[in-house]
């Protein structure tokens, strides 16, 4: 009866892993799969025998290497680098970048049984919108500096936000007083 138990918690363990919202895998201490789930299995397209458990995770890793995941690069090297973040967890995240645009942030954490969980979640959406939102700062940036008038903006703590370059022209005040982050009173005094 306990057996049966046991086969049943297994069960209701490996649905609800399967249904988190990001990919996980589990390694043992000598870097053999555990567990992977069905997120893990649908962001990497990879034969599904280098998933199976019991087989050696830096094969799956390797086979990411020599199919572009982490770059142009030594194989050896690449494959190395991730081993290594496998056997020494440190808690911290990184970014990979697959072959077809997608970014993943990868969290590793050591297990007190030696092994490790490594969870993956698709940044891919966040990246494509910090990318548009940096693009256009940038030609914001590029109207500020190109209007034909003075221009400063602060803050409601009235520290300087932004000054554009003919803000600088017009009042000849030392440099400093102007970065982003200066009370503005402070180049009013020295206007003053």
């Amino acid at each position: 009866m306990a057996e049966h138990q046991r086969g049943g918690v297994e069960a209701q363990l490996k649905v609800a892993l399967d249904n988190m919202p990001g990919a996980l895998m589990y390694t043992d201490a000598l870097l053999n799969i555990v567990f992977c789930n069905v997120q893990f299995r649908q962001m990497y397209s990879v034969p599904s025998e280098l998933l199976q458990p019991g087989r050696p995770y830096p094969a799956f890793l390797r086979y990411l290497a020599e199919n572009g995941y982490y770059g142009k690069g030594d194989i050896e090297a690449l494959v190395d680098l991730r081993v290594h973040s496998l056997r020494n967890p440190t808690g911290e995240s990184f970014e990979d970048h697959t072959p077809d645009g997608r970014w993943y942030r990868v969290l590793r954490r050591g297990l007190s049984d030696g092994g490790t969980v490594s969870v993956m979640t698709d940044i891919t959406e966040q990246k494509h919108a910090a990318h548009d939102l940096a693009a256009k700062e940038a030609q914001l940036l590029v109207a500020l500096e190109n209007m034909p008038g003075a221009l400063v903006y602060t803050d409601r703590d009235l520290s300087i936000v932004f000054c554009n370059e003919r803000f600088r022209d017009v009042y000849s005040a030392p440099a400093a007083l102007l970065e982003p982050g200066r009370p503005y009173p402070e180049f009013l005094r020295f206007l003053a």
